[in-house]
């Protein structure tokens, strides 16, 4: 069972005559410290990296919400409906929303209905506003 140091060289050269040389690193066996390490992140970076995807998510859904109350209050405002609870509370939330541009147009009235300007800029705003923000974390957090 003893191999000679000849029979031990002609197995490797027999070995890497076989293999092309291009795939030679891919063919060679690996041991088994170099199978299962994938390389390692620092916990910080990997917390940081979940903190971010959260105040992500957190901007996208108040961004949603603040813009369908925004929207809802533009369609109560054009078909002129005020008897309502839910209208009333709706009025109620998006009043302080929609109070600095309160008076930067007029109401226009179109065939019946009245367009409220200042609820659309609002809605344009506040988009902006939240878009730029995410878009600021992201350019700082893609430096870590």
């Amino acid at each position: 069972m003893k191999h000679t140091q000849q029979e031990r060289e002609d197995t490797a050269n027999f070995y890497t005559d076989t293999t092309d040389p291009l795939l030679e690193r891919m063919s060679t066996p690996l041991f088994a410290s170099q199978r299962f390490s994938p390389p390692r992140k620092n916990w910080f970076v990997s917390f940081l990296t979940v903190l971010w995807r959260k105040i992500n998510q957190l901007l996208i859904l108040s961004m949603s919400v603040l813009i369908l109350l925004l929207f809802i209050r533009f369609l109560i405002e054009g078909i002129h409906l005020s008897n309502s609870l839910f209208v009333q509370w709706t009025m109620y939330i998006t009043d302080p929303l929609v109070y600095p541009f309160a008076n930067m147009f007029p109401m226009l009235p179109y065939d019946g209905f009245i367009i409220d300007a200042s609820t659309l800029v609002a809605i344009v705003i506040y988009a902006l506003a939240i878009t730029l923000l995410r878009q600021f974390l992201r350019t700082l957090l893609t430096n870590w």
